[in-house]
């Protein structure tokens, strides 16, 4: 019967090996799902997750077809998304890097995320991804530097513009609407005075000295840059002297590329008026961290006064007027809902190679959509990435109808607030390891600083803990089930709550800065406390002598961890409940406080703390009952010899 049974099984087993010859067998079984585009399918479901401004964290494993082709492979991809909705107008797109006193730098994307952070004390840094392409190659000195315009908070790192038709520029603006295209800019450098980071007055800067070659104008504003080496006649001229804590210029050839102003490229400079020096003084050498300005118009030290903030920088014109970040970009992959390159097979292969991709999308509803593919543990795919055609359509199911591919490959990087306000990298880099990059896109906010500041097992108070950074908080409610509480006018106390519960909250607020009002809203999920509070029943000094004394203690409590009376620097834990400690080693006439700290578990890996009052207790002579003092002992003395007295007299009358 055995020799039947294993005789059956080899046969079975022969015959599912010959059904799958030529057969490439996946990694993982996955069951697909069909998407509103014939050339994707779903394999792993959704999972989303709420991050603040109301931006979606989405994660899946999806199959495409390769580069649209329908006799195509299918492959898998892990895709990741973040998803900031047009009607939260507090959350920001900005572009950012790593910024170097010298030249251009990078890092990795969840460092240029904490650098913004550093930078911008009271904003929020909900996700980012990787931007512009940059010079990253030795032949071309590794610069680092964005290959097009880029523009980042408002100041104009790089004027320049790439000529090729595929390499463009997309431009952000504080209302969240966005341009694309080439920007233009102003023909002369220009010089702005800052105050508070805002622009107060602009002048044409006429000539910029950079090499030994260069002669000073004397019709106009001059400066000379860091590196001149050559000599400079200022007789008649007043000379300003400032340092710099950011300069870049801009460098032609990278990879290649030509831009559209080749022999006028840019430069920016942001810094601080130090000195004002006499007319005639030779300038020679300009050390790096150091500038001058030089006019012999003499208003010009009216102007610069010490300590003036300035920065040097083109501004833009057009339809890129006013935009406040910029980040170049390769190809446009979805335009009017339609998406780009299927099948293509021409001269560019960076439109159908297979790899790790990055990109932004836009809604109709302004709503942005940030989106990486590539390999993953998601779906434990190896495979490098999809074609732009693929990239598009997984666009197209975020909802968008326009869409833009950024820097890719190993460059590729999405990153998200965690729960912890910490960043963590959601994509697996094609590298093998995150890639310092050039620049990355942003999504920020302003925080409203609203913070639940204390749970019970019955209540949740939350409140606003700081006023906001920039501009007037005009509305801030904390919304639940449906209902609405305003926090302008205080603290928030939610109760009538169930023991050990999840409670999900909403903050809804509105702010006004520079005659705008901006919307945001949080998700926040609370959990009300698994128990109540221990109660400190009993916590009373039963005697003193000059070097000792006696607590009397009862706690009452579920879920304690540990419990002790700290008193000068140090903790004497207690094993019970209740009962009476011998504390020693005190000195006479010394007052010591003494304060019971008890610690328990609300949730798990929540802990709390409740304490006593202080207990107060000077070291004198021995004493009892609670800690009263001798002179109390001597009145209720002479109180019983009154009382005796005054009897004895009554029974003689």
């Amino acid at each position: 019967m055995y020799k039947k049974y294993l005789t059956l099984l080899l046969l079975l087993l022969s015959l599912s090996f010959i059904s799958l010859k030529g057969t490439s067998l996946p990694i993982f079984a996955f069951e697909e799902v069909n998407t509103p585009s014939p050339y994707v399918k779903r394999i792993v479901p959704m999972e989303t997750k709420s991050l603040p401004g109301g931006v979606e964290l989405r994660s899946q494993g999806v199959r495409t077809q390769n580069n649209g082709d329908p006799q195509g492979s299918w492959l898998d991809r892990d895709v990741h998304s973040l998803v900031a909705p047009g009607s939260n107008t507090a959350v920001r797109v900005v572009s950012w890097g790593l910024s170097a006193a010298n030249g251009f730098s990078a890092g990795t994307m969840v460092e240029i995320a904490q650098d913004y952070q550093i930078k911008h004390p009271g904003t929020i840094v909900i996700g980012g991804i990787s931007g512009d392409f940059f010079n990253n190659q030795t032949p071309d000195g590794n610069t680092k530097e964005p290959l097009n315009n880029w523009v980042s908070e408002g100041d104009v790192i790089k004027k320049d513009v790439l000529e090729p038709d595929f390499h463009n520029v997309l431009g952000f603006k504080e209302d969240r609407s966005w341009v694309e295209g080439k920007p233009t800019s102003t023909e002369n450098l220009q010089l702005k005075i800052l105050n508070e980071g805002d622009v107060t007055d602009v002048y044409d800067i006429a000539n910029i000295i950079g090499t030994s070659g260069d002669t000073l104008n004397p019709n106009g504003i001059n400066i000379v840059y860091p590196g001149f080496d050559g000599n400079l006649d200022t007789t008649g001229y007043t000379i300003v002297k400032g340092n710099y804590e950011t300069f870049k210029q801009s460098r032609t050839g990278l990879q290649g590329k030509i831009y559209i102003e080749n022999d006028n490229l840019g430069s920016f400079l942001k810094g601080e008026i130090k000195e004002i020096i006499p007319g005639g003084e030779a300038i020679s050498k300009v050390p790096l961290g150091t500038f001058y300005i030089l006019s012999k118009d003499e208003s010009i030290q009216t102007i610069l006064p010490v300590n003036t903030k300035i920065k040097c920088e083109y501004t833009l014109t057009g339809e890129f007027a006013g935009v406040d970040n910029t980040v170049g970009y390769i190809f446009k992959i979805l335009e009017d809902g339609n998406s780009n390159f299927q099948q293509y097979n021409g001269s560019h292969s960076y439109i159908y190679l297979p790899r790790a991709r990055a990109a932004i999308g836009f809604k109709p509803d302004k709503s942005v959509v940030l989106l990486t593919a590539g390999l993953g543990s998601i779906t434990g795919s190896n495979q490098a990435g999809p074609s732009l055609f693929e990239l598009a359509e997984l666009l197209k199911l975020e909802g968008c109808t326009e869409g833009f591919n950024l820097d890719g490959g190993g460059s590729a990087s999405i990153v998200a607030r965690t729960e912890t306000g910490g960043l963590e990298m959601l994509n697996t880099p094609s590298d093998g390891s995150p890639r310092a990059i050039g620049n990355g896109i942003l999504f920020v906010m302003q925080d409203p600083n609203i913070r639940v500041t204390e749970t019970t097992s019955k209540s949740i108070t939350v409140e606003q803990t700081a006023p906001i950074k920039n501009g007037t908080l005009t509305q801030a409610d904390v919304v639940l089930a449906g209902k609405r509480y305003s926090l302008l006018d205080g603290p928030v106390i939610l109760t009538d709550l169930n023991k050990n519960s999840r409670y999900n909250l909403k903050y809804e607020f509105t702010y006004e800065h520079k005659g705008q009002a901006y919307y945001g809203e949080i998700n926040e999920t609370v959990y009300t406390d698994s128990v109540d509070a221990p109660d400190i029943r009993r916590f009373k000094v039963s005697n003193v002598t000059e070097t000792s004394v006696d607590i009397e203690y009862q706690i009452r409590g579920d879920n304690l961890d540990e419990y002790y009376i700290n008193y000068q620097g140090q903790n004497h834990y207690l094993d019970d409940k209740e009962g009476t400690v011998t504390l020693t080693g005190f000195t006479k006439d010394d007052t010591v406080e003494f304060i019971l700290y008890v610690y328990y578990s609300t949730q798990p890996g929540i802990t709390k703390r409740v304490e006593s009052e202080p207990l107060s207790v000077t070291f004198k002579a021995k004493t009892g009952g609670g800690g009263g003092c001798q002179m109390g002992t001597n009145i209720y003395y002479f109180i019983g010899l009154f009382a005796l007295g005054l009897f004895i007299y009554k029974r003689r009358r």
